[in-house]
């Protein structure tokens, strides 16, 4: 089982350094750092070979699209390589593992050909569970070279038509003449690459759906799931029929706590960890979640034996 993991990061180079060393030790780990950060503090944490830090770096904005597009420049660096994988996983530079390598390995070969990305179709829900997603989010593209201006203009700009109850966005958009639901999951997930590549294909080819997403609320939850969920690739991914759109319902392969935006995983919470059957966690910080991480590395030695 040939297994690609990519990671988002832009804090803790030494949790990062210990989340891949924890992974398959014949995987490939693709790494985007964020353009705000130094990257060479990343890489001198992190000697392995085949660990590719990639070039097209961009600064992250929560969000909005530059989340996308550090997917997508991912999704790129994986297909761009030789070796052909059969899963490849988008993860957080903060996730910890739950589940033991050999149990993820197991778990790949036995559901070989499933999606493991999970969403809600937007489409159609009480406004009071998608008015975030029904507004604009402008001036994304417009050309401002000072983060904070771009920032200000930005909010300015959402708040007045907002306060205008000026156009809202619908939740759904046509892709040469067909119309296409929005969908939204967690932007954590383990997909095939090839539902990778027709997503990256069908992204590039059609440019309606950069102009749909560029100005939507949390992009990196809908633009991968509307694209997977209104293809042929749908039957093999997670449909979920829910009135809300709480993230925890969706989220197939992590557990995620977000009482308080996200929570950072401590020792205290290791047993809710294990029981919630969940592949990975997140969030887990060097200096906080040290204990936590000794545990689960243990718990994990322990599935091996079995």
């Amino acid at each position: 089982m040939n297994i690609a993991y990519c990671f988002s990061a832009y804090i803790d180079p030494k949790h990062l350094r210990n989340l891949i060393s924890t992974l398959h030790k014949d995987a490939e780990f693709f790494v985007h750092i964020d353009l705000k950060r130094d990257i060479s503090e990343f890489v001198a944490e992190i000697h392995q070979s085949n660990v590719h830090f990639i070039t097209d770096r961009y600064d992250i904005f929560w969000g909005e699209f530059s989340q996308c597009q550090y997917q997508l420049a991912l999704i790129h660096s994986c297909l761009g390589l030789e070796k052909k994988f059969d899963y490849i996983f988008m993860l957080s530079g903060l996730d910890y593992p739950l589940w033991s390598n050999k149990r993820i390995t197991k778990f790949l070969e036995e559901n070989n050909g499933k999606q493991f990305i999970q969403a809600i179709c937007l489409d159609g829900k009480e406004k009071s569970a998608t008015h975030l997603y029904e507004m604009y989010r402008p001036f994304y593209d417009f050309p401002i070279k000072y983060r904070w201006l771009r920032t200000k203009l930005r909010i300015a700009g959402k708040r007045i038509l907002n306060f205008f109850h000026a156009k809202r966005k619908k939740l759904y958009f046509y892709v040469k003449d067909k119309k296409w639901s929005v969908y939204k999951g967690a932007e954590w997930f383990a997909i095939t690459p090839d539902l990778a590549k027709y997503i990256l294909d069908t992204y590039e080819t059609n440019p309606e759906i950069y102009e749909y997403f560029k100005s939507s609320f949390a992009p990196p939850e809908t633009l991968f799931h509307t694209i997977a969920f209104n293809s042929h690739f749908a039957d093999k991914c997670i449909f979920t029929r829910s009135k809300g759109t709480i993230l925890a319902e969706i989220t197939p392969l992590h557990f995620i706590d977000y009482s308080a935006g996200i929570l950072v995983m401590q020792e205290k919470d290791f047993d809710r960890l294990i029981e919630s059957g969940k592949m990975f966690c997140r969030k887990m910080r060097t200096g906080i979640s040290d204990n936590l991480k000794y545990r689960i590395d243990k718990y994990r030695e322990e599935q091996d034996m079995l």
